[in-house]
């Protein structure tokens, strides 16, 4: 019986032994796989953002530099002058197209007064090689009232609301660092009324524009 209980304590010690060896064969055998996972996974995230960067950089800069370039600012106001003096505002509504209102005022030495509402719809183009130097084009509409003083009303000329279709063709150049723009610009137009009551062409509208931009 003595014989018995010793033979089951050493073979009970002996596999305890073998369970506990094989156990820290285990755990030796894992550490290496998880440190060569972790290296693994840690070149990934190092190399991905390296391929990656020039490929993310180079369509965020152009879009930057296109609005830049086309127009420089988003909205502008100033002052127009050129056959009266004008209030002028101008929005860009994309990188290229804009909308211009312009409330002009002009005197005609003390005989009558002429006051006009502008509405105009630009599209601007690009110099090659001229930083801020642009070109723009379009059309709108223009309604207006002219009146005569008191003293020169001859019959039912004395108020007179005249209104037309325009075209618009003018250059712009924003100035760099500085929130300023200058312009020049015809607008001819197609009077459908004037103070008269006539239609035809006329080509006395336009000036020269300083705005600030914003």
């Amino acid at each position: 019986m003595k014989k018995l209980i010793t033979f089951m304590l050493l073979f009970l010690i002996s596999f305890g032994g073998l369970v506990q060896a094989q156990t820290k064969k285990t755990t030796k055998a894992k550490t290496p796989a998880k440190k060569t996972t972790s290296t693994t996974a840690t070149k990934k995230v190092e190399i991905q953002p390296k391929a990656e960067q020039p490929l993310l950089k180079t369509p965020v800069s152009t879009k930057k530099n296109f609005a830049a370039g086309t127009q420089g600012y988003k909205t502008a106001i100033g002052l127009k002058i050129l056959y009266g003096i004008g209030i002028t505002g101008k929005h860009f509504f994309t990188s290229n197209h804009a909308f211009e209102a312009i409330v002009k005022y002009r005197n005609f030495t003390g005989v009558a007064s002429d006051i006009s509402l502008t509405a105009l719809y630009e599209y601007h183009g690009l110099f090659n090689q001229l930083e801020g130097l642009r070109w723009y084009g379009g059309g709108g509409a223009f309604v207006g009232n002219f009146a005569f003083k008191e003293e020169f009303n001859w019959g039912d000329q004395q108020s007179n609301i005249y209104y037309a279709v325009c075209g618009v063709l003018g250059l712009e150049y924003k100035l760099k660092n500085i929130p300023i723009a200058i312009s020049a610009d015809w607008q001819p137009g197609y009077m459908i009324k004037d103070t008269y009551n006539d239609s035809g062409f006329g080509a006395d509208n336009g000036g020269f524009g300083i705005k600030y931009t914003f």
